[in-house]
């Protein structure tokens, strides 16, 4: 699909709205990649110079790396980071578990990860009302393939998981209950938390960088579409509301990150 086929569903899929609401709150969005544009120019890189540019992203379902962490993905992709992906589960809550792994190891080589580790285990099985063993096999498969990998930078959730999904904090506690082992293995790693806000600035997309430009970690999409074809590869959950999220979500354009403690 070309650029004008993305551009045409951004706005067929609006046929309700009048013809001021929907080109108007498409075109502040654009009108805000300008400004995302010279606030990155400001901002400037901030990477790591490390030997080891192994980093590891933590999520909990197929298709968050999409929704939530995508500016940071293109960041790290940006300064030659090796980019690994564990999913502790495969999203198999409606029955579509193995279509959503092949959608992820899809997506995962469109955006340039080098590994993609998806883990499919009764006791983490996707799920609203699941209590995942935070303490114990999460933090050995975490422990595992931090080991075998060599990662230096873990990215995951902070305590709120974005989204208040359950899952999405148990994985922030795995990689808290971890970096909490303070062993030689762990003080070699830096760890970064995704921090969720209120509703509001969830979803005034762009214009959320207003409030963060000054933020000490802030990574920016200055592709939108880049979101947009990232998450049509997760054909099985790109359904009209996770397409207003790609547009109206400022997480499709801005990630502000917080050292883990």
């Amino acid at each position: 699909m070309n650029p004008l086929d993305y551009i045409k569903e951004y706005v067929d899929f609006g046929e309700g709205l009048d013809f001021w609401t929907k080109y108007g709150l498409i075109a502040m969005n654009f009108i805000m990649i300008v400004i995302i544009l010279v606030a990155k120019k400001f901002k400037g890189s901030k990477g790591n110079q490390q030997e080891e540019k192994n980093v590891l992203f933590v999520i909990a379902h197929p298709d968050d790396e999409s929704m939530f962490f995508l500016p940071t993905i293109l960041e790290m992709k940006e300064q030659n980071y090796k980019l690994h992906l564990l999913s502790f589960s495969n999203g198999g809550f409606d029955g579509l578990g193995k279509i959503r792994e092949k959608e992820l190891e899809k997506c995962c080589r469109f955006l340039g990860f080098e590994k993609c580790e998806i883990i499919d285990d009764p006791q983490i099985q996707d799920g609203m009302d699941k209590n995942w063993p935070t303490e114990t096999k999460m933090l050995n498969i975490l422990q595992g393939y931090v080991e075998k990998h060599n990662i230096k930078g873990i990215f995951t959730f902070d305590d709120h998981g974005v989204s208040g999904h359950p899952n999405h904090k148990d994985v922030y506690r795995c990689v808290r209950n971890f970096k909490q082992l303070n062993t030689e293995l762990t003080k070699g790693i830096k760890f970064f938390k995704l921090q969720s806000v209120n509703i509001i600035r969830k979803y005034i997309g762009a214009f959320d960088i207003l409030f963060c430009i000054f933020s000490q970690i802030t990574f920016v999409n200055c592709n939108p579409l880049k979101a947009w074809q990232a998450m049509s590869i997760h054909h099985s959950q790109f359904v009209y509301f996770r397409k207003l999220f790609v547009i109206f979500s400022r997480y499709a354009y801005i990630n502000t990150l917080l050292p883990l403690e």
